[in-house]
């Protein structure tokens, strides 16, 4: 930089005192905003925690600035040189829930240069606040904004208290670069410096500090180090991570399906005596600078050699699974108290904290190896995936795959077969429908809860295969079964089936999986098409009588207590909602794509199409038998 000499200014703001500091512009070389609903999701739930923890204050990161030129002749501005999608969101958060606290901003204290779309949508919002109406708003991004935050609060996941923390306790460290930065040398420096070292790198190497000062340490720390370094590729079945010669050894010679160690003992032993495996000595030093590796002996051609898989969590929240199943203290999963136990929380921020309260000895870092690598062959052999072989536009395109020995003359590969319905069972019409009914169920969840942190049905599901000696399909399919009726009855509030777009999504999820098993075939003989059904990641509510009819429609406006009841609502994807969104129902009927629409849809325009219309007795009629659905699934689950 040029002023190589002269250090930032670096405050620490609280949110109100950002934005009464004041006025940013976005530059244009930045992008767009773009945070979407898990990012907000996640950034509320962190505040809310952290205010549930009574913490003095949370940082939520920097916000990097530059000072400009006086524009208005009376103020500098700051032009934002990185920060720009959170400080856009608290933006958003403040004007949205501007009649629950006393920090509005002002119409002028954020805009976006070259972007006068978002610029006016943003003025709107600081002038209107919480009566802003949502389709007056011209950003698509800023519109999923305004609304993650009004379902949040509607549903009582972000409240009052949450809110007055966030504007007087959460705080951003707003970094002032010198007036006569080189901000072109900012950004090459920027985007050419190194890493920095990840938090589970950072577990690991206090997880092999343990280890080094014991016995055989040297074989100890390598199998752990080899076991931590398979694991974290969740990209491919572990067993590829690892020689043919270890396969042998951990997973069977015969199937390499069978895990076969009983103490991370075994695992040393495989590792450190096969050939190919043995030891190839890691300073803790190298760890810790992020230089060492693990040296695998490549195995035969697999067809998994190259990344097939879509995992549905990331490494680091992962190991917080597998932390808290390590825990042989803890209770069976229930969503009464929807946590892993009562020493670990599902949440990557306090993943470091977490291992150095959890482990703090030897044999405790051994177990929780052990864990580890078992946790993982049950969850690339049992938990659904998405294949990244096969073209698909929403990524869901699920898989549930296990890995398997395959034998071509004196060939030997890993290749990946459907779990319950390879092998001997290939034409049995029973695994068959057990594989697809399983892909269905963890579907359903997965598409409810996408973000990778707080996933408490994984955790559920790795719980309930750790406790298992042997997985039946049937049993399986009914412990997921047990678990979906246990979240409805537990987490859904029945009032907020008529709330419109506040209306749980796991509940219109969970219904159309109902609807998708009904053994009565209720679905199918209302237009429905349900052998092709899948779970995609729908993620918006959709009014089928419209909030705002379009003037061309010639229906009129309903009341919004009849508009957001339960018969007229449905979940789609955020873009296709907001393409038809103001459309009237017979409209919408002809122009989605039925097949790719909710079975509830579905059905919702079978009615309409057959009367040509869409009528307040109709949603009264399709509402109730919907609700009893939902009701008799839960009434028999609590019965078994």
């Amino acid at each position: 930089m040029s002023s190589a000499t002269t250090s930032p200014d670096i405050e620490p703001l609280t949110v109100r005192e950002v934005f009464n500091r004041g006025r940013y512009i976005v530059p244009v070389y930045q992008r767009a905003y773009a945070w979407g609903e898990n990012q907000i999701l996640t950034l509320l739930q962190d505040v809310s925690d952290y205010r549930r923890r009574n913490a003095a204050s949370y940082y939520i990161g920097s916000l990097v600035t530059h000072r400009g030129h006086d524009i208005a002749g009376d103020e500098t501005h700051f032009e934002v040189v990185d920060g720009q999608q959170r400080l856009t969101t608290l933006f958003i958060i403040l004007s949205t829930l501007s009649n629950m606290h006393d920090a509005r901003p002002d119409e002028a204290v954020l805009s976006y240069e070259g972007r006068d779309n978002s610029t006016r949508d943003l003025a709107v919002l600081a002038r209107d606040g919480d009566k802003t109406i949502v389709g007056d708003l011209t950003v698509a991004g800023i519109r999923v904004a305004v609304e993650t935050v009004r379902s949040a609060v509607q549903s009582g996941h972000f409240t009052q208290d949450d809110v007055a923390y966030l504007i007087d306790h959460v705080k951003v460290a707003r970094t002032a670069l010198p007036a006569r930065t080189d901000l072109n040398h900012y950004f090459e420096v920027m985007n050419s410096r190194g890493e920095q070292l990840e938090k589970h790198e950072i577990a690991k190497a206090h997880l092999m500090s343990l280890i080094a000062g014991e016995g055989d340490a040297d074989a100890r720390s390598h199998a752990f180090a080899v076991v931590w370094d398979a694991c974290s590729d969740l990209s491919r079945h572990v067993q590829g991570r690892f020689p043919t010669s270890v396969r042998d050894e951990l997973f069977g010679k015969e199937s390499w399906d069978d895990f076969r160690p009983t103490t991370f003992a075994d695992i040393v032993a495989a590792i450190n005596t096969a050939p190919g495996g043995e030891l190839k000595p890691t300073a803790l030093s190298a760890i810790l600078a992020g230089t060492a590796s693990i040296d695998h002996v490549e195995s035969e051609k697999d067809e998994e050699a190259t990344e097939r898989f879509g995992a549905i969590i990331d490494f680091p929240n992962f190991l917080l699974h597998v932390l808290a199943l390590a825990d042989l203290e803890r209770p069976e999963f229930s969503w009464a108290e929807a946590g892993a136990s009562d020493r670990v929380s599902l949440d990557d921020k306090k993943l470091v904290e977490q291992f150095e309260s959890a482990v703090a000895t030897a044999p405790q870092a051994e177990a929780f190896a052990f864990t580890l690598l078992r946790a993982r062959y049950l969850f690339d052999k049992y938990v659904i995936k998405t294949d990244l072989t096969r073209a698909s536009e929403d990524d869901s395109n699920w898989v549930l795959n296990r890995a398997r020995l395959t034998r071509t003359g004196s060939k030997r590969q890993l290749t990946p077969v459907a779990t319950f319905a390879a092998g001997e069972a290939d034409d049995d019409a029973a695994a068959v429908g057990d594989q697809r009914h399983l892909v269905i169920l963890q579907s359903m969840f997965q598409v409810t809860d996408s973000r990778r942190a707080y996933k408490n049905f994984l955790y559920a599901i790795l719980d309930y295969l750790y406790r298992q000696e042997s997985v039946a399909s049937g049993d399986f399919i009914a412990f997921m079964q047990g678990l979906a009726a246990k979240r409805y009855a537990m987490t859904i509030d029945q009032t907020l089936l008529d709330a419109g777009t506040s209306v749980p999504h796991f509940a219109l999820n969970y219904l159309d999986y109902l609807l998708w098993s009904d053994p009565t075939g209720y679905a199918t003989s209302h237009g429905a098409d349900v052998s092709g059904y899948k779970f995609r990641y729908r993620t918006s509510i959709e009014h089928f009588h419209p909030q705002h009819p379009d003037p061309d429609s010639q229906i009129r406006t309903w009341e919004r207590v009849d508009v957001d009841r339960f018969g007229n609502l449905c979940i789609m994807t955020r873009s296709e909602n907001s393409q038809r969104s103001n459309l009237a129902p017979v409209a919408k009927v002809g122009q989605y794509r039925a097949e790719r629409q909710t079975l509830k849809f579905q059905i919702m325009a079978d009615m309409t199409k057959a009367t040509g219309e869409w009528t307040s007795g109709q949603v009264d009629d399709h509402g109730r038998t919907m609700r009893n659905i939902l009701d008799a699934a839960v009434t028999s689950a609590g019965s078994e």
